[in-house]
C-alpha cells in the first residue's frame, strides 16, 4: 500500500484533509503510511475531502456544509493500515450536545483503532467498535438534561480480502454497488423520541410504512429521523444497532452516506401512482455510471446530489417512473472501492 499526504488548498477551494504519517506498527519493511482523518477539520468549511489509494483499492470521503448553516453537522472518520480500512459517517441534530456526541464518537473510534491495532492483529467488528465507542463517550459527555440532541452513526470495517461488516444506528445509509446495487440495512424506519426520553425513558423504535401510498401522502408523512446514539441518562438498546456483512467483488464499492444524500435519491412510482421503492439503489447505480475509482464515484454522487438540492421544486422527475423530492441538508459520502 502506498499513500500520498498533501495539505495544500487546490483552486476549487476543497480542503485536502490528508494527514498520513509514518506508521509505528511492528511489521516488515518497508514501513507503510497510516492515513487517518476526521472531517471536517473546521466545521465552518463548505467542502472538505480525503483520499488514499493502494494497489487494488482506495478510499475517498467528501463532506459539504449546506449554505444555510453556520456549522457542518456531518462528520466522517477514516483509518487505514495494511490490513483493513475502518471508516464511519456521523450526522448530529439538536443543540450543542448533538455536536459533542457526533465528534467525540468519531474521535473515540479513531483512537480505539490506533490503540487496539498497535497491540493486536485481530480486528474488532464494526458493531464492537460502535458499542465500545458509545459506552466511552457516554461516560465523558457533559450532563445536560435540559438540552436535547444526538447523532446517527454508521461504521464499516473492510479487510484487505474485501470482506466487510457494517454497524449502524440512525438514518445514515449504506450501499453495496456491484453487478447489482443493494441498499443494506433498513431504509424505511425512523426513531421517535417520546416526551419521557429526556427524563430517562428508553427510546421507541417505530417502523415506517413508506411504500404503498401516493407520492403526496408519502411526502406529507416523510419523517426526518431523530436518532440518538448516546445519552448521559440512557444506554442505546442493542436492538437499535443494525448490522450487515458481505464481500466486495472486483470493481465494486461500499458507499456510506448521511441523510443529506439518501433523502435526495429517487422515489420510484408504480403505474398506479403508488410509491413502490424508496431505496434509491438503482438511482445510485445510475448516478455512478462508468466511474472506476472511489474518488470518481464520490464526486459523481456529491455533485449530483448538490444539483438536486438546489432545484427549488417540491419534486421533479428523474427518469421514467421516478421522482426526486429534494431536501436541503449537509451531505457526506464515503467510498471504499475495490479496483
Amino acid at each position: 500500500m502506498a499513500g500520498q499526504a498533501t495539505s495544500e488548498r487546490p483552486p476549487n477551494g476543497i480542503t485536502k484533509a490528508h494527514n498520513a504519517r509514518p506508521s509505528t506498527f511492528p511489521r516488515t519493511s518497508p514501513v507503510l503510511e497510516e492515513p487517518k482523518a476526521i472531517l471536517p477539520i473546521n466545521v465552518s468549511e463548505n467542502d472538505a475531502e480525503f483520499h488514499h489509494s493502494w494497489d487494488g483499492g482506495s478510499v475517498y470521503a467528501r463532506i459539504g456544509k449546506d449554505e444555510g448553516r453556520n456549522h457542518c453537522r456531518d462528520t466522517v472518520m477514516v483509518f487505514v493500515d495494511d490490513r483493513r480500512v475502518i471508516a464511519g459517517v456521523f450526522d448530529w441534530y439538536g443543540e450543542e450536545v448533538g455536536k459533542y456526541f457526533s465528534e467525540k464518537t468519531a474521535e473515540t473510534i479513531s483512537s480505539m483503532c490506533e490503540e487496539h491495532f498497535r497491540s493486536s492483529k485481530s480486528t474488532l467488528t464494526a458493531r464492537q467498535l460502535l458499542m465500545k465507542a458509545i459506552e466511552k463517550v457516554r461516560r465523558i459527555c457533559p450532563a445536560s438534561p435540559s438540552v436535547s440532541g444526538g447523532s446517527a452513526a454508521t461504521i464499516a470495517v473492510v479487510s484487505r480480502s474485501w470482506i466487510y461488516n457494517v454497524a449502524s444506528v440512525g438514518d445514515s445509509s449504506v450501499f453495496e454497488i456491484g453487478m447489482q446495487p443493494r441498499r443494506l440495512l433498513k431504509y424505511d424506519h425512523y426513531n421517535m423520541l417520546d416526551e419521557g426520553f429526556r427524563s430517562g425513558t428508553e427510546m421507541k423504535t417505530v417502523r415506517k410504512k413508506a411504500a404503498g401510498g401516493s407520492l403526496e401522502c408519502y411526502l406529507e408523512n416523510r419523517q426526518t429521523a431523530s436518532s440518538v446514539i448516546i445519552s448521559h441518562e440512557a444506554a442505546v438498546p442493542e436492538s437499535m444497532i443494525e448490522t450487515a456483512k458481505g464481500k466486495l467483488q472486483k470493481g465494486g464499492s461500499l458507499i456510506l452516506t448521511t441523510e443529506g444524500i439518501a433523502k435526495n435519491l429517487a422515489i420510484e412510482i408504480s403505474m398506479r401512482g403508488i410509491v413502490a421503492d424508496i431505496s434509491g439503489q438503482r438511482d445510485m447505480k445510475s448516478m455512478i455510471g462508468g466511474c472506476r475509482t472511489s474518488q470518481e464515484v464520490g464526486n459523481a454522487i456529491f455533485e449530483e446530489i448538490g444539483r438536486r438540492m438546489m432545484n427549488g421544486k417540491e419534486h421533479f422527475p428523474l427518469y421514467v417512473g421516478a421522482v426526486c423530492a429534494p431536501l436541503r441538508d449537509d451531505r457526506a459520502v464515503l467510498i471504499i472501492g475495490r479496483e
